[in-house]
């Protein structure tokens, strides 16, 4: 009777555990730990304290800084819930009024991101001069936004005691002076406009940069196919360059919402040009109200995050398009 021979099964080999691969694993570890310790520790401090404060602080009613005993909102009564705060923001138009000034400043952005565009793309083709143009045009992004609000206070200044640049030049042309900043549009397109001289270099720099990246043989090709520079731009340059539009996009969102430095500076008291940052400043600070401004504060910042999330969704449909 003949036996059957099973055929040798190779017995699957233990792997070794290395136990210095272990220890250089550990150390990455506690080396990343190490260096993200402290930007941690510093951003949980500096940015998520204060706001989970800002939302307690939106919660109460304050009588002024020295106030040891706000009253909670929501210790009043479920009918009275926000009452003061979040209530009085969403029935009152006097705190939506700086979303109007904000809608200038964004269509001032739009048209700094096209002007951007466009000197980014004269930049690209190498024309005399471009090195020096590109600087002229990036400096004002360095000065000292305090500095650039006094310059163009100066220019457009017009009061009882003194004449601006501008003025001066209208009335010796024969010409009336002009109150800049009486009125809504008038005072927030010249606010708008220096806001645009300001950031243009940013885009523009952004932009520039990006586009060095697309290869010159590309252009070449649809030189030869007789494609011309606005065909180049809108098939070959913008295309490489749309995460970057998008990027600037959002950006110009959050800066319209967020501007305080020069309308502050240059129009301090003038209800035309008051930004969503300033009407907080003043009811935290002037009108002693912490609870109201910290509620206006959280308000902006869901406004904030839902045109990002919005912008983010077109973002994504034109990336899969």
């Amino acid at each position: 009777m003949e036996t059957m021979t099973l055929p040798n099964k190779e017995v699957p080999k233990k792997k070794m555990v290395n136990p210095g691969h272990n220890q250089l694993k550990i150390e990455k570890i506690l080396l990343i730990v190490a260096f993200l310790a402290i930007p941690l520790t510093l951003l949980i401090l500096f940015t998520y304290v204060p706001l989970a404060d800002m939302i307690k602080y939106s919660l109460y009613h304050y009588k002024g800084f020295t106030d040891t005993n706000p009253v909670l909102v929501v210790g009043n009564g479920a009918d009275e819930l926000f009452v003061d705060n979040y209530y009085t923001i969403f029935h009152s138009s006097e705190y939506w009024k700086p979303l109007e000034v904000s809608g200038v400043y964004l269509l001032g952005s739009f048209i700094q991101i096209a002007i951007a565009l466009y000197f980014a793309t004269i930049f690209y083709f190498r024309p005399a001069g471009a090195g020096f143009f590109k600087a002229v045009i990036f400096i004002p992004s360095l000065l000292n936004g305090v500095a650039i609000s006094l310059m163009w206070l100066l220019i457009f200044k017009n009061d009882s005691q003194a004449q601006g640049v501008m003025n001066t030049l209208i009335e010796a042309c024969g010409g009336t002076s002009v109150s800049w900043f009486n009125g809504f549009w008038r005072a927030n397109m010249v606010l708008a406009f220096i806001s645009v001289w300001r950031y243009l270099g940013n885009n523009m720099v952004m932009f520039a940069g990006t586009m060095e990246s697309v290869s010159k043989d590309e252009i070449e090709a649809s030189e030869i196919d007789g494609a011309g520079k606005w065909q180049q731009f809108c098939h070959i340059l913008l295309p490489e360059i749309k995460n970057i539009v998008f990027l600037n996009l959002i950006l110009a969102v959050n800066g319209a919402v967020q501007v305080f430095e020069i309308p502050y500076i240059m129009t301090p008291n003038n209800s035309y040009t008051t930004t969503f940052i300033m009407k907080t400043i003043n009811l935290a600070f002037v009108g002693r109200d912490i609870g109201l401004a910290s509620a206006l504060g959280i308000v902006m910042l869901i406004l904030v995050c839902f045109i990002a999330i919005i912008q983010k969704t077109f973002e994504k449909k034109a990336g899969a398009d």
